[in-house]
């Protein structure tokens, strides 16, 4: 096994010496998509928004740190990890970094729902969630009532609209708070 390690450590060196160390080594394969956040500059100045977007800052610091950190080869309770695990638990800072964002930044789809016993077209907001596998998915719903007492030419008034970004904004809060806490 020595001689593989020995063998593979004069492959890299070679490589290295060769082709020269890659641009912008150091900043890491993660650097890009930690920075891109997407906000708009709304949601920058949003002032509810700048406690979670300052816990977002310290779980991009974490993640930036645990990267980089050869010593933490071990799990939480001392335990060596393999490659493998090491892997699985980027993967789930990754997703917690994008729900974090998403429960920051989200977009609303009105759609309306026809109940067929009654054939009133009823009005719900929906939002995304992201999975354990990181793929979004309709997660929160909140059903705003009958087109006809909701709408005001064809459209949810901003009022009733700054209500119920307030209402999913707590839900998706608390589900991130449930999962993370």
């Amino acid at each position: 096994m020595s001689a593989s390690i020995i063998t593979l450590g004069t492959v890299v060196k070679a490589f290295f010496l060769f082709l020269g160390l890659p641009k912008n080594f150091g900043n890491g394969p993660f650097e890009e998509w930690l920075a891109k956040d997407g906000f708009d500059r709304s949601v920058l100045n949003d002032v509810r928004k700048q406690p979670l977007l300052k816990e977002l800052e310290k779980l991009k610091e974490r993640f930036r740190f645990d990267l980089l950190d050869s010593s933490r080869m071990v799990d939480d309770k001392g335990n060596h990890i393999t490659p493998l695990k090491t892997t699985e638990l980027i993967s789930a800072a990754m997703i917690r970094i994008e729900k974090l964002r998403l429960v920051i930044n989200h977009e609303i789809s009105i759609v309306k729902n026809l109940h067929k016993p009654t054939g009133v077209n009823y009005i719900v907001a929906r939002t995304y969630w992201i999975d354990s596998r990181g793929k979004k998915f309709r997660k929160f719903a909140k059903n705003l009532g009958a087109e006809e007492k909701v709408m005001v030419k064809g459209k949810v008034t901003k009022e009733r609209m700054k209500q119920i970004e307030l209402e999913i904004d707590t839900m998706m809060l608390n589900q991130y708070r449930m999962e993370y806490s």
